[in-house]
């Protein structure tokens, strides 16, 4: 389904967003359902059943044969029926983050909202979920917003993005047009530009050499090693 984000349509993709969770939830078309990704929820000691169960009934979720929509949305984010079992303090925090996504796939919204949501996990589970995150818009046709200050995260992880200060969008586009292409701007906005960025474009500026940019230092380094 076509989503509309500040009046910038987009569908079955993932945008990042730097902005805060405000931004973007002032900014979704009324027409839309959305969900925001939860980071943490008072469990209770609830096992990962008995939650699933209570956010179908509180929300008014359609709650017919909810037992296999439970089951349903635990399979979709990649954990089995065993999980269903074990109490939700048990888990990982990896773990525990996928059980609070598939809460959220429950009442079958258009589009996802993560509000960092990344931001205790290292580069493996980051990778591995936005893997499960692209499954997701490819098979299930939904739309993901990624939103975090991050810089970093969001020009490594992310192909598309809206930048917002205040409650104004003051870029969007590609991650390579926003972040190669418009520093200035974004400096003057108080908003960080990519540390691989920043260098790429000391090391043209002192050493006069065409460098490309690199999202991965390890690429940087083999670019300078080649024209330096």
């Amino acid at each position: 389904m076509e989503v509309k984000l500040n009046n910038i349509l987009f569908e079955n993709k993932i945008i990042g967003v730097i902005g805060t969770i405000n931004n973007v939830i002032n900014s979704i078309d009324k027409k839309t359902k959305f969900e925001v990704v939860k980071n943490y929820d008072n469990t209770y000691g609830l096992s990962v059943e008995e939650y699933l169960k209570t956010i179908m009934f509180s929300n008014y979720c359609n709650t017919n044969n909810y037992q296999k929509k439970i089951q349903d949305s635990i399979k979709i984010v990649g954990l089995t029926k065993n999980y269903l079992l074990k109490k939700i303090a048990s888990l990982s925090q990896t773990e525990y983050r996928l059980v609070m996504l598939g809460a959220s796939l429950l009442s079958n919204p258009d589009l996802l909202v993560f509000d960092d949501f990344f931001n205790c996990f290292d580069t493996k589970n980051i990778k591995n979920i936005l893997k499960l995150l692209n499954k997701l818009v490819e098979r299930y046709n939904k739309s993901i917003v990624i939103i975090s200050n991050d810089v970093e995260f969001i020009y490594t992880f992310t192909k598309e993005v809206i930048v917002y200060k205040n409650k104004k969008v003051i870029l969007s586009g590609t991650v390579e047009n926003v972040f190669e292409e418009n520093r200035n701007l974004l400096l003057k906005n108080g908003i960080a530009v990519p540390k691989s960025v920043i260098f790429t474009d000391k090391v043209k500026k002192l050493k006069k050499v065409k460098l490309n940019y690199h999202k991965d230092i390890r690429d940087l380094i083999k670019d300078i090693y080649k024209k330096v």
